[in-house]
């Protein structure tokens, strides 16, 4: 009754550690006190995409017990050495939690914006060939024929590949039946 314990944050208590009547020496901690009003994602990043985060970056979350449900953060903190154990980098994304159905030590899957292209030309992955170890193709309806493209490709996003090089808006890409063609085989439009 005499003693009162301050906490230096708002928040709910979560869990009392000592049991009544026991000693609370100085320094230990004797409650868990938590605050979900903003969430605090840790995550790790293959040291291959280390060069390209930056704090501020936008965030994608999902969460598998919330499906349906899309959240956006920001990076709030990049980790400035690597893992030894999985060459990977830590960084820690801040959320919202509006309608506290975040609960702390749920598993969420965070899609990190590294860049944002508003005129790139995509493809499906599946209609991309690689033929002599390095050189991607797709082919095009040109004039009734199939005309062979050499891609230089840049970024993905899912099943989607970025095409840097070799197509252009407009350009009429076959995505079947593209397996047996070669350049110059007449082919015919059904959409």
């Amino acid at each position: 009754d005499r003693t009162q314990i301050r906490s230096p944050f708002d928040g709910i208590v979560d869990n009392i550690i000592p049991n009544v009547g026991e000693y609370a020496p100085p320094g230990v901690p004797i409650a868990r006190i938590v605050n979900t009003t903003k969430i605090k994602i840790q995550a790790e990043v293959s040291e291959l995409y280390s060069s390209t985060l930056l704090v501020g970056s936008q965030a994608i979350v999902t969460i598998d017990v919330l499906p349906g449900i899309t959240l956006k953060g920001t990076v709030a903190f990049i980790s400035s050495t690597l893992s030894v154990a999985n060459r990977s980098l830590m960084v820690e994304v801040v959320l919202p939690n509006m309608q506290q159905k975040l609960k702390p030590e749920m598993i969420a899957k965070v899609k990190l914006l590294r860049e944002t292209k508003s005129n790139a030309i995509l493809v499906s992955e599946n209609v991309v060939q690689l033929v002599d170890r390095d050189r991607t193709i797709v082919y095009v309806e040109s004039g009734g024929k199939a005309e062979e493209r050499t891609l230089k490709l840049g970024g993905r996003q899912g099943n989607m590949v970025e095409i840097l090089d070799g197509l252009k808006p407009g350009d009429r890409l076959i995505v079947t039946g593209f397996q047996k063609l070669v350049n110059g085989t007449p082919v015919s439009v059904s959409e």
